[in-house]
């Protein structure tokens, strides 16, 4: 099984999010809020 590729920028995350498992798109919430970047 072939590993799939971790997004390299913000904009392929943001496009990866939709297909993420649930606890990967909590990590994701997680890191934004840290950020403070707006989801």
């Amino acid at each position: 099984m072939k590993t799939p590729r971790l997004p390299e920028t913000a904009y392929d995350l943001e496009a990866a999010y939709p297909s993420l498992p649930p606890e990967a798109k909590r990590a994701y919430e997680r890191l934004a809020w840290a950020l403070d970047v707006p989801m």
